[in-house]
C-alpha cells in the first residue's frame, strides 16, 4: 500500500488518505504496508487480509531522541527545532520548546504517537500501562532496532521467510552524528518525560528476549550465520559492476542455496526514496496497464557469471 507521493501515509493525523489505487478490481486486499504511519488499526484493517500480521520496531528512547533532534533540525527541519542552538539547550527547557500539540512533535514519546497514542493521553501516567497493553494486543511482534540481526532472524522464523528475503544494505544512515554531553539530572529529566516511550521500550526490550530465548539454543547460530552471509552479500555488491554479475550463497543449516544477482545489489544499493519512487510507479503502471517499468530483479535474475566464494 503506496501513500499516493512522497514516502510517509501521515504524520500528524491517525487518517490514512491519497493512497495509490490497487492494480486489480474491487473486492481487493494488500500485502504489504510499510512506509511511516501514525497507527490506527481501524484505518488500515480493511486494506488487508484477515490474518494480517502486524510488526513495529522500537528505538531505545534516549539514542532516538538525539537522533529525531539532529533530523529534524538539520536534515528535515521542523519549525519547533529549527532554532534551537543545541541539543544541551533543548535538554535543559525541554518543554519551553515542545509545540503544544503532541502530533507535531518529532522528539517527544514520539514512538508511542506513532503507534497510536491519543495526543490527549500523553501527560496521564495512569493511562501508561493501558496503551502497553493495547500495543501488545495489537502487534504481533516488537523488534528492537539495536538488535537488528536477531530482530530479522526473529521475523524470518515468524513469517517463514527465506534467508534471502532477510539480505539488506544499510541506506539512509547518518553520516555525522552530534556529540552529547548531558548533566545526568537532565538527562533523567527528559527520559521522565518520555515515560510513554521508555515504559514501551522495557516492556518489548524483555519480550523480545522472552522470544529470543524461546526460539532455543541455536537461535544464536542462525544469526551468526545471517551475518555471515551480510558481510559476503556487502562485499560482492561493493565490488559488482555488471548487473548479471552472481554471487551464490550456498546452503547452510538455515537456509537453501540462493543467489544475489548484480542486478538485484543495484536495488539493495538504492536510497529509501529512489526504492519507494521506482515500485510506487512500477504500481501505477500495473493499475493502468501501461508496463512503461522494468520488473525490480527478483531470485530468477540471470547471472553471467558464478561466483561461489567472495571471501
Amino acid at each position: 500500500m503506496f501513500p499516493a507521493e512522497g514516502n510517509i501515509h501521515n504524520e500528524t493525523t491517525q487518517e490514512v488518505r491519497g493512497i495509490v489505487p490497487h492494480p486489480q478490481s474491487p473486492p481487493f486486499v494488500f500485502n504489504v504496508l510499510c512506509h511511516h504511519i501514525v497507527f490506527n488499526a481501524s484505518q488500515v484493517r480493511h486494506a488487508f487480509p484477515s490474518d494480517v500480521r502486524y510488526v513495529t520496531m522500537l528505538r531505545q528512547p534516549w539514542g532516538q531522541i538525539v537522533s529525531a533532534f539532529q533530523y529534524y533540525r538539520d536534515v528535515y527541519p521542523k519549525p519547533y527545532l529549527k532554532h534551537v542552538d543545541s541539543f544541551e539547550d533543548y535538554v535543559s527547557d525541554v518543554l519551553r520548546f515542545e509545540p503544544t500539540d503532541p502530533r507535531q512533535s518529532f522528539t517527544n514519546n514520539r514512538q508511542s504517537i506513532d503507534l497510536g497514542l491519543p495526543p490527549d493521553q500523553l501527560w496521564n501516567s495512569s493511562h501508561v500501562p493501558v496503551f502497553v497493553r493495547h500495543v501488545q494486543d495489537t502487534f504481533h511482534l516488537v523488534l528492537l532496532v539495536e538488535h537488528f540481526s536477531e530482530s530479522l532472524v526473529l521475523l524470518k522464523r515468524r513469517l517463514r521467510w527465506s534467508m534471502k528475503d532477510v539480505v539488506f544494505m544499510v541506506s539512509n544512515r547518518q553520516t555525522s552524528k552530534i556529540s552529547v554531553k548531558i548533566q545526568r539530572h537532565l538527562q533523567a529529566r527528559l527520559l521522565q518525560l518520555s515515560h510513554y516511550d521508555m515504559a514501551l521500550y522495557g516492556h518489548f526490550h524483555a519480550i523480545f528476549w522472552q522470544h529470543v530465548q524461546a526460539e532455543g539454543p541455536l537461535f544464536q547460530d542462525e544469526v551468526r550465520t545471517l551475518d555471515h552471509i551480510q558481510a559476503k552479500v556487502r562485499r560482492f555488491c561493493s565490488r559488482s559492476a555488471h548487473s548479471r554479475d552472481c554471487l551464490m550463497v550456498e546452503a547452510t543449516s538455515w537456509s537453501e542455496t540462493f543467489t544475489i544477482s548484480g542486478a538485484e545489489c543495484q536495488v539493495l544499493r538504492m536510497t529509501e526514496l529512489e526504492l519507494n519512487e521506482r515500485a510506487r510507479h512500477q504500481q501505477v503502471s500495473r493499475m493502468t496497464k501501461r508496463n512503461t517499468m522494468h520488473t525490480l530483479p527478483v531470485a530468477s535474475s540471470p547471472c553471467s557469471v558464478d561466483i561461489r566464494t567472495f571471501d
